[in-house]
């Protein structure tokens, strides 16, 4: 989730919307304050900063948002940041080894992060 806002919509109530990214940046919502939505206002526009481009970014009611994500991760992106992957196998143990090894210094005192995840009763 990048924000959340409250906000008076077209018809005078409030409502609840929450600004999301899909992480492969391609893909976007396309319900109710969907890039092409009849729900968007020119003062809502302006005051939520609103593009219509399919970069993965958009806004939706955050309702919608409950009723339609069953798993939220909350995650820091820096687009600064190069990004790769090694999908591991398990062995025929039931485990896995990962080894790597560091060659250089961050640069700039930049941080390094490395990310382990598994697999749970949700990915299966």
């Amino acid at each position: 989730m990048i924000a959340a806002k409250e906000i008076t919509n077209k018809n005078g109530s409030k409502e609840r919307l929450v600004k999301l990214r899909n992480p492969w940046r391609r893909g976007e919502w396309n319900g109710r304050y969907s890039d092409k939505s009849s729900d968007w206002t020119d003062e809502l526009k302006k005051e939520l900063n609103f593009t219509d481009e399919d970069d993965g970014i958009f806004w939706m009611p955050f309702d919608d948002m409950k009723n339609t994500y069953n798993n939220v991760d909350i995650v820091k992106v820096d687009d600064k940041n190069v990004f790769s992957f090694q999908k591991v196998n398990e062995s025929s143990k039931g485990y896995a080894f990962i080894k790597f090894k560091v060659t250089r210094d961050s640069p700039n005192d930049q941080l390094t992060t490395f990310a382990v995840s598994q697999k749970d009763w949700r990915s299966e």
